[in-house]
């Protein structure tokens, strides 16, 4: 966790001179948007990892704190084709999130 009142995330591209250079994937960040978000250091400051499948946008649907991640599906299934477009999960509950997130890190040090 980073405990920092300010943190500097790269990202691929951005605007120059009236020139605008993007990438698929690249996560975008909205000025006071409450996220979750898997960082890996850079130099002095951050990246995203795993792209737009790292970066979690904190939403409120019907009363409850939903985590809603963005995933452009016809670019994941390029990179694995076995995995059907049922089994990807966008959006989690914050709980059901964590709860995922340390029987993942619990199994991995099984391993």
């Amino acid at each position: 966790m980073v405990n920092e009142s300010e943190i500097v995330i790269s990202v691929i591209g951005g605007k120059l001179d009236g020139f605008v250079t993007s990438a698929p994937n690249v996560p975008e960040y909205v000025e006071g948007e409450e996220v979750l978000v898997f960082l890996q250091r850079e130099g002095s400051g951050y990246r995203t990892y795993g792209l737009d499948q790292g970066k979690f946008s904190k939403k409120i649907v019907n009363g409850a704190t939903v985590l809603q991640r963005k995933v452009d599906m016809g670019d994941f299934l390029i990179l694995d084709s076995s995995v059907g477009s049922d089994e990807i999960k966008l959006d989690y509950q914050l709980d059901e999130l964590r709860n995922t997130i340390i029987t993942n890190i619990q199994e991995s040090k099984e391993k």
